[in-house]
């Protein structure tokens, strides 16, 4: 989508000159690796969906601290909206250049914003993009993003997320751990419609009897449901992401992070190469879709 105007193919009011479509014209999507370690080696089963602004071939930031400036603009769900398009592009790379029992198993996480969430027409608006390639459908997942619930906004909130898991599409809470007591509040309220939770990166630099107390929450929440841990970047952190795998017996625990083992975030291309080749495609720069 890197250079393709922002409005050419999702409708919205919005200022055309501001901040926040200049950086929506700047998107780019790539994926970082979400790994199930039960073998001998990890084994990738999916990937979260990252944007990225990018300035050159070697410059590429991270969309979150532009959040604010998007939403100013008058942009509600359409870096949403955007990344889906190109998930669904990159659903069709991997189907087109992987063996069938590799790509068929793939999925990728789509990170939902509340601002997405208040539109009544999200869903729709979902579904009408996933129709470019409906292969995609049943391998787009969503996490609900850690912020908070604007109380105007909470019934529409609700309802999407609500119509999102009775369509069928999984549905997880990202970044639990950054703030325990909010957390454990927003876990009860949307637990009825989740596929499982993500463990944030801030959560494995806690103390363990800290970790411990918020797992035995989660344990009790859950119910065998999936668990991700993020941030998973050093030899202790993944050690730590062992333990929690024990302890969390019931429930599939899987890794995400910068760790060597696991891989960083790639354009569409270079994760074709990473699960082709069985290994990390750092320093490979090839063009994206």
């Amino acid at each position: 989508m890197q250079g393709k105007h922002v409005t050419d193919n999702i409708s919205g009011e919005f200022n055309p000159d501001s901040v926040g479509e200049s950086i929506l014209g700047s998107l780019e999507v790539q994926f970082q690796p979400i790994s199930t370690l039960d073998g001998d080696a990890p084994e990738v089963v999916g990937f979260e969906a990252l944007g990225r602004i990018v300035g050159d071939v070697n410059d590429a930031k991270s969309i979150s601290p532009f959040l604010k400036e998007i939403h100013d603009g008058g942009f509600g769900s359409e870096l949403e909206l955007l990344t889906v398009g190109q998930v669904c592009s990159f659903l069709r790379l991997c189907d087109t250049n992987l063996d069938q029992e590799v790509s068929d198993k793939l999925y990728v996480t789509v990170n939902l914003h509340h601002r997405a969430l208040s539109d009544p027409d999200l869903v729709s608006q979902i579904e009408s993009i996933i129709q470019s390639y409906p292969a995609a459908r049943s391998r787009i997942r969503f996490e609900i993003l850690e912020d908070a619930f604007p109380q105007d906004n909470y019934r529409q909130i609700m309802n999407n997320i609500g119509e999102l898991s009775f369509t069928g599409y999984k549905i997880y809470m990202d970044d639990y751990g950054d703030n325990s007591d909010f957390d454990d509040i927003r876990l009860q309220e949307i637990n009825p419609f989740l596929h499982g939770v993500k463990l944030s990166g801030s959560f494995l630099d806690r103390h363990q009897q800290e970790q411990d107390r918020m797992l035995d929450r989660i344990a009790s929440s859950l119910l065998g449901k999936a668990v991700i841990v993020e941030g998973v970047e050093t030899d202790g952190h993944m050690e730590r992401f062992h333990l929690i795998k024990a302890r969390c017996s019931e429930s599939d625990v899987l890794a995400q992070g910068w760790h060597p083992d696991l891989g960083a975030s790639m354009r569409g291309k270079q994760a074709v190469i990473h699960l082709a080749s069985g290994r990390a495609a750092y320093g490979i720069l090839v063009p994206d879709m």
